[in-house]
């Protein structure tokens, strides 16, 4: 069986680094749009028989965009075409601090539901590359805060593994003290999981979604990474699938990422030369050692839109602190569009960046 993986998609209609789209829609959710169609494509090249999604298919916890719900529906319902599909939950798609209420639950009529820590099997009468049946255990750990509870139900299933003779998956979301978070940063957190507290000797492989840099922890435990770059924190990481072909003989096969393109956040040093291959449809930030000139800053960035840049702004330190010029900012913005400008900008790494603009939102009411 051939298995393609995707996570952390984090469908969002994003204010923030965005125009419209000639479709009317927003450019930055329409990057997300197409990112998902480029899955499709690549599961139909691939000739894939499964496609699973690691977690976070929504951004917004709890209340979501209409126009965003519909789009990305459509999108999932174009990515069952000629495969089977799975989607785990994540932290985004929950509503509730159990989980129980989540924002996926409307695709349980087209796809399969990972919603609770259990055993799926997905099972192909005849796979596109083989022609046999083939079956696929996949043990589903959805999202939760609680560390011991999620330890315990990893442990439990493993111990009830439904065979030994067929292929075997642990599909998680949830964060592993020790990985990389994004911007090479380590994060070490005794409040996480530790490699010791997953049962990957007892499946295949494991793959895990909610860090969104794809890394390999271990030969056969690996982080998928997100769809696509979603702020500046990304910038410079790869961005793409896994694909996995269970077929092989023992040891099963190693996967293989599989890289998706799309519009990134490229952080550049001042004074780089700029050409249309290095900037056209990125979000481009040049950073200054120094106070650049307020007129060399222009002409960069009247070249860098004219070149194609998605957008385009230089930071330099001032007495420690950073500043800069920014095109996030645009005029007409309502306050919770400039929030999200800010909040994107900033990049809180361990903070819920919705929850922020949220927070905003209501001190902003309550103090006019």
């Amino acid at each position: 069986m051939r298995v393609l993986l995707f996570s952390d998609h984090h469908g969002h209609a994003w204010r923030s680094y965005s125009g419209l789209s000639p479709t009317g829609v927003l450019s930055r959710l329409q990057d997300g749009l197409d990112v998902l169609g480029k899955v499709a494509t690549l599961a139909k090249k691939e000739q894939v028989d499964l496609i699973l999604f690691g977690g976070d298919l929504f951004h917004a916890r709890g209340t979501i965009n209409v126009q965003t719900w519909n789009l990305i529906y459509d999108a999932v319902t174009r990515l069952r075409v000629g495969a089977q599909v799975g989607l785990l939950v994540g932290n985004h798609d929950q509503s509730n601090r159990t989980g129980t209420i989540h924002s996926v639950y409307g695709l349980s009529s087209i796809v399969a539901i990972m919603d609770k820590p259990g055993w799926f099997h997905f099972q192909v009468a005849s796979t596109k590359i083989s022609g046999r049946p083939e079956q696929l255990h996949v043990m589903a750990l959805p999202y939760s805060k609680d560390r011991e509870w999620l330890v315990d139900q990893a442990r439990t299933l493993a111990d009830h593994s439904p065979s030994t003779l067929e292929p075997s998956m642990m599909l998680g979301h949830f964060g592993v003290s020790g990985a990389k978070v994004g911007s090479n940063f380590v994060l070490v957190d005794t409040h996480l999981l530790t490699l010791a507290d997953l049962p990957y000797d007892k499946v295949d492989q494991t793959f895990l979604g909610h860090y969104h840099e794809p890394q390999e922890l271990l030969p056969n435990v690996r982080y998928i990474g997100a769809t696509h770059q979603h702020n500046w924190g990304d910038a410079g990481q790869q961005r793409g699938c896994w694909l996995w072909d269970t077929a092989e003989n023992q040891p099963y096969s190693t996967p293989i990422f599989k890289p998706v393109q799309s519009p990134e956040f490229r952080l550049l040093d001042y004074g780089t030369k700029l050409t249309q291959e290095l900037v056209g449809g990125h979000f481009i930030k040049m950073e200054a050692q120094a106070v650049p000139v307020q007129t060399d800053i222009d002409i960069y960035t009247r070249e860098a839109l004219a070149l194609g840049a998605r957008s385009f702004e230089v930071t330099w330190e001032v007495e420690g602190v950073q500043a800069g010029s920014s095109t996030a900012f645009q005029p007409g913005m309502d306050t919770e569009a400039m929030l999200e400008a800010y909040v994107e900008e900033v990049d809180p790494s361990f903070l819920d960046p919705a929850q922020l603009v949220q927070l905003g939102c209501d001190l902003l009411r309550q103090a006019s």
